[in-house]
């Protein structure tokens, strides 16, 4: 428990990790659907991530969000190429 904030991003990069992931395991009830009670994560202690981390973080997100938007780019431009309506034309 530390008066420190700590960065969103990097607290959502280090929790989704596979070391997150464990972590977030070791306080999740139920088999069928596991679940987390809010006093169990409130319990949840968490590494103090140093400001880099957070700049790296911030880094990592925004890399991938441009990933996505050209991978969605190039899914409009396939569409596009090979889409619906070509697919019609081929029949004429």
């Amino acid at each position: 428990k530390s008066s420190a904030s700590v960065d969103p991003k990097a607290l959502f990069l280090m929790l989704r990790s596979s070391l997150g992931q464990d972590l977030l395991k070791t306080i999740t009830s139920g088999s069928t659907i596991p679940m987390i009670t809010l006093r169990d994560l409130s319990k949840l202690e968490v590494p103090v991530l140093t400001l880099a981390s957070g700049r790296r973080a911030a880094e990592v997100l925004a890399t991938e969000e441009a990933l996505q938007r050209q991978i969605e780019e190039l899914k409009r431009q396939q569409f596009a190429v090979a889409g619906d309506d070509w697919a019609a034309g081929m029949l004429q």
